[in-house]
């Protein structure tokens, strides 16, 4: 009887003495032609990491988000955080499945050494512009503040802080429905990047 038992709900002290199974090594991603693979459409923004365009892309014939950090600003900030082990913008964003977080298609680095992301292209405004325009009513305002913080409880529920929280990263569509944006300073949530003096981010 008592081997049955064993049995059918193990040795918990084999099981305990048995080693953790190695993590399998990342696979190594080739690098971009982003000249070849896209064709770009406009630039919808720049700010002091990256260039942002909507752009074609060739290989799947639809409409994207390219975000390419510029090499020398990324460069400084990999430096400063080496110690931390910060996981790529695009590693980040690939983890974070949501109706209410921008999907990312694909993340790298370029045959030029650019870190890129792409991403759905949203066609709408920020909540930024929502606010400044007086473009919405209470209930609709929300609304889309409902649909905000489901995107942010996600990224927290995924593992992750944005530190980035702000009217001007959160888009909303034709549909009214709300995006979650910009994981450029987003960090794991873990004790090394939880340390007093980690100050990255925006109040």
């Amino acid at each position: 009887m008592l081997g049955k038992l064993k049995d059918m709900f193990g040795n918990k002290e084999s099981a305990a003495a048995k080693p953790a199974p190695a993590a399998a090594p990342k696979p190594r991603r080739s690098r971009v032609n982003l000249q070849r693979r896209f064709t770009l459409v406009s630039q919808t923004g720049q700010g002091s990491m990256s260039r942002v365009h909507k752009a074609l892309d060739n290989q799947t014939g639809r409409s994207v988000c390219l975000k390419v950090q510029i090499p020398d600003k990324n460069a400084a900030a990999a430096a400063r955080s080496a110690k931390d082990s910060r996981p790529p913008e695009g590693e980040i964003t690939a983890k974070i499945v949501h109706p209410h977080v921008v999907k990312t298609f694909d993340y790298g680095q370029s045959t030029k050494g650019e870190h890129f992301v792409v991403m759905e292209f949203i066609d709408g405004v920020s909540l930024k512009f929502i606010r400044e325009t007086r473009a919405a009513n209470l209930p609709q305002k929300l609304e889309l503040l409902a649909q905000a913080a489901e995107g942010l409880a996600a990224v927290h529920a995924a593992g992750f802080i944005h530190h980035d929280i702000g009217p001007q990263n959160f888009l909303v569509d034709r549909d009214q429905q709300v995006k979650l944006i910009d994981f450029g300073l987003a960090v794991p949530n873990t004790p090394a990047f939880r340390r007093p003096g980690n100050r990255t981010g925006t109040l």
